[in-house]
């Protein structure tokens, strides 16, 4: 039997009993079967293969029950941030999280992300103390969520797929850069970059989503060579740390300076005390981030509020700590600012170049 065909069969399970809120005795093999339109014996291997991991257990003759935890994990009154360092998490940022939390009687605990470790042991985060886990950007991995739901840790992401199995609050990355992009064609821009380290199998959604607004607004004018994403994102970061950003946009700016056609404008999320287009001849700059995040001068930006989403995804996590069983939200965030204003505008340049000529 195909692996992939049971484990498929394993999470419309796992669905189903998601959706119906099961904490005891689930339905029967055949009733699976016909529910799930597939043969029994495919069932019965996704019930196993359920069983492996913890999340279903046989009893005798009684039949099947969702796994109830031996040891209750106990209530700390901990909320933990897990997060990639984007933006410092200074005092100043923490503070209304933290005084969101105390009106609750919870207290926060700020953990640093690490990719390697975090898929080595996936169950790391259940080491510490907390009662819920609030994610930030790309930092929960698949490896670790199916550990959590098995452990009825309650957490937040940013994740639109996993609406199924907790809150959602994300940014409207789609709406934002067909935003972006429409005003800097207005501007007269046609030929525009974007640059940008890969993601993880998680998040690569993101990078596709954009791409696709990309194509759709500028349709003709659209370079596939102009969407710049670094796979081997982990080799620059090995030889550079905390200055990988800067070292990945000095070298997209020489890919790009050395075009027979070079980008007028270069977009990009990666963090830089300097701009990139300065080393592109007739190039400008927008940089995408967080409100708290510096950016280099004289350059365009678009800011979403990183604050503003962990205070929504707080607030939905400290409700489900507290027991609350309600649907659960998607919430879609639009960007706080869009600031072209460094940005020259070519056709109010082309139309006073007319009235000189005339």
């Amino acid at each position: 039997m195909s692996a992939a065909i049971y484990k498929e069969t394993a999470e419309k399970i796992l669905d189903h009993i998601r959706q119906n809120q099961y904490t005891g005795r689930i339905p029967g093999m055949l009733k699976f079967a016909q529910l799930l339109c597939c043969h029994h014996k495919t069932v019965k291997k996704a019930v196993h293969f359920l069983v492996e991991k913890g999340i279903l257990e046989v009893r005798g003759t009684s039949g099947t029950f969702v796994r109830e935890k031996k040891n209750k994990r106990p209530k700390r009154n901990i909320i933990g941030i897990v997060g990639i360092s984007v933006g410092p998490l200074t005092e100043d940022f923490l503070r209304p999280l933290r005084i969101k939390a105390e009106e609750s009687n919870y207290s926060l605990m700020t953990i640093e992300f690490n990719g390697t470790l975090f898929r080595e042991n996936r169950t790391i985060l259940q080491n510490f103390p907390l009662d819920g886990i609030l994610f930030r950007g790309s930092s929960l991995l698949k490896e670790q969520f199916q550990y959590l739901i098995r452990d009825r840790i309650p957490f937040t992401a940013a994740v639109p797929s996993l609406t199924k199995y907790c809150d959602v609050v994300e940014f409207d990355h789609a709406a934002a850069y067909g935003k972006l992009l429409k005003e800097l064609q207005a501007k007269g821009y046609k030929r525009i970059a974007f640059i940008e380290f890969a993601r993880p199998p998680e998040y690569r959604y993101y990078i596709k989503n954009i791409r696709k607004v990309f194509m759709e607004i500028l349709q003709e004018d659209f370079d596939s060579a102009l969407f710049h994403i670094l796979e081997s994102s982990l080799c620059y970061i090995n030889n550079y740390g905390r200055n990988a950003g800067e070292r990945f946009l000095t070298d997209a700016a020489r890919y790009f300076s050395a075009m027979e056609e070079p980008p007028e404008i270069l977009i990009s999320p990666v963090q830089s005390t300097f701009s990139p287009a300065e080393k592109v001849p007739g190039c400008q700059y927008v940089f995408v981030g967080n409100m708290e995040q510096s950016y280099p001068e004289n350059c365009g930006m678009m800011k979403f509020d990183e604050k503003e989403r962990l205070l929504q995804g707080l607030s939905f996590l400290i409700r489900r700590c507290e027991g609350e069983n309600s649907p659960y939200h998607n919430v879609k965030l639009p960007p706080s600012l869009i600031d072209l204003s460094c940005i020259r505008n070519k056709n109010k340049d082309t139309e006073r170049r007319k009235k000189i000529t005339k």
